[in-house]
C-alpha cells in the first residue's frame, strides 16, 4: 500500500487510509467551488449605459480571476481522478472475518473505476442549472447584438452612436423579440446590471427550466431559441426518467430485503414464543440476529459447497492462505502442508463475553486466534487457574491427542479441561473435530505436522 506522502501514484492506496479520506474531502470542496465558478465565464460580457450610449464591455478582472481559479481547480480534479485509478477497492460478496478483501491489481482497479464512477466524476461537476442560465444570458447578449444591428440600420446610425432608449424601444416593438425566450432579460436590462444580479437572475431561470422540463419557455420562431428550448426539455426528461428509474430500483431492493427480514423475524418470534423463552434470552437472540443482518455477506461455506472439488480447493487456498501463514503455528510449514490445512479450515467470529465451551463439555473444534483475546479458566480442587490467549495462539488442544489415536471416533470426543470465554470480539480459524481427524490420519507419518500440532498450548 502507498502511504499518504507518496504522490507519484506508482503504488496502490488503501481506500480507508487517512490520506485518501482527507484527499476525497479536499476534492469535494474543489469540485463544489468549480461547480459554482464554471458558468461565470459567460458573464464577463456586459452592456453598459455610458453617457446614454450602448457600450459592450469585457470584465477583465473577473475573467482573469476565474481563469486562474479554474486552472487550479482543474489541476486538483485531474489529480483526484489519477488517485482513484490507484485506489484499491473492496471485493464484493465474500468476507473474511467481516473484512472485505481489497483488490490491489492496478488493471482491475482501472477497469472497475471506468465501469463505475469515472464518467460520473467527469460529468458530476458540470453545473447544469448554472450552465443553462449562463447560456440563456449568452444567447441574450447574442440576440441583443442582433437587435443593435437591426435598430442601427433602421435609425441609420452607427452601432457606437446608438442610445439605450432607442435600442430598448425598437427591440420591444419587434414582435419576435417581444414574445421570444429572452423578452424578460431585455425588459429587465439584465446585461447592464452588476455581476451578482446577472448571475442570480440567470441561475433562477436555469433552475426553473430544468425542474419544469422547459414548460416555462415561450419561444419565438428563432432557430436559436427553439434549439435551446429543445435541448433543455430533452435533458430534463432524460434526467428525471433516470432519477425515477434509480429510485424505483433502490426502493424495490430495500423493500425486498426488509420483507425477508420481517419474515425471518416473525419465524424467530414464533419459535421463541412456542418454547416460552425468558425475556433476557429473547433480547440476546434479537441482538444476535440484528448483528447478523448488519454484517451479513455471502456465506463462504454455502457457496463453496455448491462448487466442484478442484475449484473449491483453489478458492480456499486463495481466501485463506495469506491469513493462515500469519499464524505462528503455520508460518514455518511447507506450502503443500499449509494448503492441505486450508482445505479444512473454517472462519469463526465471536462477540465479547460469549462462552465458546464450558469445562467438562466435549471439545468440538480447535480454535486458532487471528485477532482478539480468549480467557481460559478451570478449577482444580477449589483452586482456580486463569490464562489469556491472544492473536497467533490456539486452544482445543485436546483434539490433537484424540485425533492421533486410531481407535477414536466422533462418538467419544474428549472433554474440555477449560472454560473458554471471549474477552473481546474474536476472529479466528477453526478446525472441527471431523476435519482434525482427517488431517491427523492423512499426515500420521509427517513429522512437521506432528511437531506443529503437538506444541504446548492450553
Amino acid at each position: 500500500m502507498a502511504s499518504g506522502k507518496n504522490l507519484i501514484f506508482k503504488e496502490v492506496f488503501d481506500p480507508n487510509s487517512e490520506f485518501i479520506v482527507k484527499w476525497y474531502k479536499l476534492t469535494f470542496v474543489v469540485g463544489l467551488i468549480n461547480f459554482v465558478m464554471d458558468p461565470m465565464f459567460l458573464y464577463v460580457l456586459t452592456f453598459s449605459n455610458s453617457s446614454g450610449l450602448v457600450v459592450l464591455n469585457y470584465d477583465l478582472p473577473l475573467g482573469a480571476t476565474l481563469a486562474i481559479l479554474r486552472t487550479l481547480g482543474d489541476f486538483f480534479l485531474i489529480l483526484g481522478i489519477m488517485v482513484k485509478f490507484r485506489t484499491a477497492f473492496e471485493a464484493p460478496g465474500s468476507k473474511l472475518f467481516n473484512r472485505r478483501k481489497l483488490i490491489l491489481e492496478p488493471r482491475l482497479i482501472a477497469l472497475k473505476y471506468c465501469k463505475s464512477t469515472f464518467m460520473v466524476d467527469l460529468l458530476a461537476v458540470l453545473p447544469l442549472p448554472q450552465i443553462v442560465g449562463a447560456m440563456y444570458y449568452y444567447f441574450h447578449i447574442y440576440r441583443l447584438l442582433a437587435c443593435v444591428e437591426i435598430v442601427s440600420s433602421k435609425c441609420k446610425l452607427k452601432p457606437r452612436n446608438l442610445r439605450w432608449d432607442q435600442l430598448l424601444f425598437n427591440c420591444t416593438q419587434n414582435s419576435e423579440i417581444e414574445e421570444g425566450l429572452f423578452s424578460s432579460a431585455l425588459k429587465n436590462k439584465i446585461s447592464s446590471r452588476n455581476f451578482i444580479q446577472r448571475y442570480m437572475f440567470c441561475f433562477s431561470f436555469g433552475l426553473k427550466s430544468l425542474s419544469s422540463l422547459g414548460q416555462n419557455f415561450n419561444t419565438s420562431f428563432s432557430t436559436l431559441e427553439t434549439t435551446f428550448s429543445i435541448f433543455v426539455t430533452l435533458y430534463g426528461l432524460i434526467f428525471f426518467a433516470d432519477l425515477i428509474t434509480r429510485m424505483q430500483a433502490g426502493i424495490q431492493s430495500m423493500e425486498e430485503r426488509e420483507e425477508q427480514q420481517r419474515a425471518r423475524q416473525r419465524e424467530v418470534n414464533e419459535w421463541m414464543d412456542y418454547h416460552q423463552l425468558p425475556l433476557h434470552l429473547k433480547a440476546r437472540i434479537d441482538h444476535a440476529i440484528q448483528s447478523e443482518w448488519t454484517e451479513n455477506g455471502i456465506d463462504d461455506e454455502v457457496l463453496l459447497a455448491s462448487l466442484p472439488m478442484d475449484l473449491r480447493s483453489e478458492i480456499r487456498k486463495y481466501l485463506y492462505m495469506d491469513s493462515v501463514c500469519k499464524l505462528p503455528k503455520f508460518a514455518d510449514m511447507e506450502s503443500p502442508l499449509v494448503e492441505a490445512v486450508c482445505q479444512h479450515l473454517k472462519t469463526f467470529s465471536c462477540k465479547e463475553s460469549t462462552y465458546i465451551v464450558y469445562e467438562g463439555d466435549i471439545v468440538k473444534q480447535m480454535v486458532f486466534i487471528f485477532s482478539g483475546q480468549l480467557e481460559l479458566s478451570f478449577t482444580d480442587k477449589g483452586n482456580s487457574s486463569l490464562t489469556i490467549l491472544g492473536p497467533g495462539e490456539c486452544c482445543g488442544q485436546e483434539l490433537v491427542t484424540w485425533a492421533s489415536q486410531p481407535t477414536t471416533s466422533m462418538d467419544n470426543l474428549p472433554p474440555s479441561t477449560w472454560t473458554i470465554k471471549c474477552l473481546t470480539d474474536v476472529e479466528a480459524f477453526v478446525l472441527h473435530a471431523y476435519d482434525m481427524k482427517i488431517l491427523a490420519t492423512q499426515f500420521a507419518h509427517n513429522q512437521e505436522f506432528q511437531r506443529a500440532f503437538k506444541q504446548h498450548y492450553p
